[in-house]
């Protein structure tokens, strides 16, 4: 896998997950299998099926690219700044490391997820809200939106100039070539499309944006 436990910090921290969490009680397992389930089905629908298998036999155990591998796997991995008809961009990675902080779209999308699982659980009644005893239950939907909505940016872009934006809206793709950011950040989607000869194989499904009232 590429992430684990330590990019659940900041915005998307997680209680008992990590080095800062309890020996004898915590996630680390079930955020793991998590990560095991999500990881790569979140891959092969922004990569396809062929292009996320061969992605991963470049990976090693601590999810660094293998040496001697080809460098548009690190490139994909870490980001790079690249020139297309005489313009410079820029694509962060599915990884962007600043120091000892880590971020990644993969990691928003897992605590999204996980997050989802903690406030509703399936029982013999149906779903039900999780309440802890002596707890006060808040409305968390305003932060998951708000790192949902980050891993859309990241994965299919916004507003950036001259780029369509690729999102789904009640399973309706919509394509928005209007932008008004001159950065010449690029989304996972544009830097994917204008490395096509890269990957072959590669093949994209958006995912579908939410507001804070979940729609």
């Amino acid at each position: 896998m590429i992430i684990n436990g330590s990019y659940f910090v900041g915005e998307i921290y997680l209680s008992q997950v990590g080095g800062g969490s309890s020996s004898v009680a915590n996630n680390n397992n079930k955020l793991q299998t998590f990560i095991d389930k999500h990881e790569p089905d979140f891959l092969e629908k922004r990569l396809g099926y062929k292009t996320t298998k061969e992605f991963y036999t470049k990976l090693d155990v601590n999810g660094e690219i293998v040496d001697g591998s080809d460098a548009k796997w690190s490139n994909l991995l870490n980001g790079t700044e690249y020139q297309k008809g005489g313009v410079d961009y820029y694509w962060k990675g599915l990884i962007d490391t600043k120091g000892s902080f880590k971020t990644s779209l993969i990691a928003n999308y897992i605590y999204c997820k996980y997050i989802d699982s903690q406030v509703a659980q399936n029982t013999t009644l149906g779903q039900v809200v999780v309440k802890g005893k002596n707890t006060k239950q808040v409305n968390v939907n305003p932060s998951i939106v708000g790192v949902w909505r980050e891993m859309v940016e990241w994965c299919s872009g916004s507003d950036l100039i001259g780029f369509p934006q690729l999102s789904y809206r009640r399973g309706v793709m919509f394509t928005d070539y209007l932008g008004s950011d001159k950065s010449k950040k690029v989304s996972l989607y544009q830097f994917m499309n204008d490395h096509k000869e890269d990957f072959p194989d590669w093949s994209f499904t958006p995912i579908e944006n939410k507001n804070r009232f979940g729609l």
